[in-house]
């Protein structure tokens, strides 16, 4: 799936507002974008953790909201606490966030998995993003007519085989890090002391 965004932005916000535009055209055109309950994978990079509109609280919350939502909950503070204290303990007490990107696959009935960040190897589109990037650059002449004209040639290289393999290898990793937990699990005795 490639789509051309509205409006160039470095803000990951309005990547995903151009998006969900994108998946609004596709469904309005009668274009299924994604088989229905598919799961996607994205890393924990901050750039696909947007927050939702409604996320509660964030670094510009007001002094009064923090303090009216600490009372509402119950949750005791004192007057002379400062902003930044308030803003931590509101952090910590209130529900975990929700991410637009999840909020925007979940109306569409899919879910998004998370990887840890740095783990490429847990990524196989980090693979195939390098075919289609060796492709495109190969072929490149700096014109937005032949990027148009590479991408789905560049696309085309990344294929069902190619794919099946980078699953197979991180499936195999995945495995390997399992592995590598139990034993740490096995290593807590009873006590609950490490050996490590």
């Amino acid at each position: 799936m490639a789509f051309q965004g509205k409006e160039f932005s470095s803000d990951m916000k309005q990547v995903i507002v151009n998006l969900k535009l994108h998946f609004d055209e596709e469904k309005k055109a009668g274009k299924s974008v994604l088989t229905k309950n598919a799961a996607g994978r994205l890393d924990n990079a901050r750039y696909h953790n947007v927050f939702s509109e409604d996320t509660f609280p964030v670094s510009t919350t007001l002094k009064k909201t923090l303090c009216d939502w600490l009372d509402r909950n119950d949750i005791p503070w004192t007057t002379d606490m400062l902003k930044p204290e308030l803003y931590e303990l509101c952090k910590r007490l209130a529900p975990l966030p929700e991410y637009r990107l999840d909020q925007i696959a979940e109306a569409a009935g899919h879910s998004i998995l998370r990887t840890p960040q740095y783990h490429p190897e847990l990524q196989p589109i980090e693979t195939c993003w390098g075919v289609v990037k060796n492709q495109m650059a190969a072929h490149c002449d700096f014109t937005m007519k032949n990027f148009w004209k590479q991408l789905p040639i560049s696309f085309a290289k990344v294929t069902p085989r190619t794919c099946k393999s980078l699953i197979a290898k991180v499936v195999k990793q995945e495995e390997k890090y399992w592995v590598e937990d139990s034993k740490l699990y096995e290593s807590i005795d009873a006590d609950g002391e490490t050996f490590v």
